[in-house]
């Protein structure tokens, strides 16, 4: 339970830092920040359906990795200064931002799923 609550906290504070300072493209940043809050309200009301559990999903794992890697070297990149590393952190983060939608659908599609299981469970009882 607290693995998805701290990568959710991790990725909001390195994102919003990110955008106060400038170091992380406007457009990128918010749309990790949309992103996360779609999955947070979709969260929320799969909670109060019944649904405490979603499998995690392998491609979620890989684009919360090309987004950390992606995220950290766009700091690195406004630090030292380099405007290679900073193209290479978009090179990166732009599949990963990609990715990361694509798993948010798939997640949603899940939670329906599961609402449906779990109204049809309350229904038998």
């Amino acid at each position: 339970m607290l693995d998805p609550i701290a990568d959710r906290l991790a990725v909001a504070v390195a994102v919003i830092l990110g955008l106060i300072t400038g170091v992380l493209p406007w457009g990128f940043g918010w749309a990790i920040i949309i992103r996360e809050i779609v999955i947070a309200i979709g969260a929320a009301y799969g909670w109060s359906k019944g649904v405490r559990r979603l499998d995690v999903r392998w491609l979620g794992k890989l684009a919360t990795l090309l987004l950390y890697f992606s995220i950290t070297t766009f700091f690195i990149a406004d630090g030292l200064d380099m405007e290679w590393l900073w193209w290479a952190s978009l090179a990166i983060g732009v599949p990963g931002l990609v990715t990361y939608y694509i798993v948010a659908f798939s997640y949603l599609g899940d939670m329906r799923k599961a609402i449906a299981a779990a109204e049809a469970t309350d229904s038998s009882r």
